[in-house]
């Protein structure tokens, strides 16, 4: 798939590699409430939107990754909006993966959930595993930080999910984490991206130092559809 899906990756992802996760018609999908929030539209007119209240279900609130900044219906409230950073990596050299990361399995979720919780890397529900693999490191017992894979499409598999405990930042858990996850991908010969806030140089700088660079801002929306009265 060319580099031009990124420009709307939810939605090539739900129809190619997550297809079996999607819900929706032809212009517009989402996940299952339990996986994550995210839909995507084919595009981003009122009529997407109106496909997009057809697919809603039990979850009205949805996040969106949009080309311009959202401008929904009237019958639509946007209760976030805020650019994204979009990172491709574009490394030579394909990390070492780290011995102390443990794949993630069933039976961590709700630790993973409760970190993603405290540390807001975005949303982290109880059916995410479904999405792709993901690693943690553990103090002893204490799951302290985590990372993932999110959305798959053909050639590209998107790194999220990257958090650590407060307690345990400063010492390059995020960076060994991603490089397993860099290492793992490129081995399937696809593509590793993510996504980061614009105001968070911290994590973009770690990001560049493992390869990755901008591609493009993307106009990241959390949006309801009103109740109808």
């Amino acid at each position: 798939m060319a580099l031009e899906a990124l420009d709307n990756p939810i939605w090539h992802a739900l129809n190619t590699r997550h297809a079996a996760l999607a819900i929706g018609n032809d212009h517009a999908k989402r996940y299952p409430p339990l996986v994550t929030p995210l839909a995507g539209m084919a595009d981003q007119d009122a009529g997407a939107f109106d496909a997009l209240a057809e697919v809603l279900g039990p979850q009205p609130m949805v996040g969106l990754f949009l080309d311009r900044p959202a401008e929904p219906p009237p019958d639509w409230e946007v209760l976030q909006a805020h650019p994204i950073r979009q990172m491709v990596w574009a490394g030579s050299s394909v990390p070492a993966a780290s011995e102390a990361i443990t794949p993630m399995t069933a039976a961590d979720v709700a630790e993973m959930v409760a970190l993603a919780d405290l540390t807001k890397p975005g949303p982290m529900f109880e059916r995410v595993l479904e999405l792709g693999s993901y690693f943690g490191v553990r103090d002893g017992s204490r799951l302290v930080a985590v990372a993932g894979e999110r959305l798959h499409l053909d050639g590209y598999t998107e790194v999220s999910g990257v958090c650590t405990h407060p307690e345990y930042r400063g010492h390059g858990l995020a960076g060994r984490l991603v490089s397993t996850l860099v290492a793992r991908i490129a081995a399937r010969s696809e593509t590793p991206f993510l996504h980061v806030k614009t105001d968070n140089a911290s994590a973009e700088r770690v990001y560049e130092g493992l390869g990755f660079r901008t591609r493009r801002f993307i106009n990241l929306a959390i949006v309801r559809a009103r109740p109808v009265r």
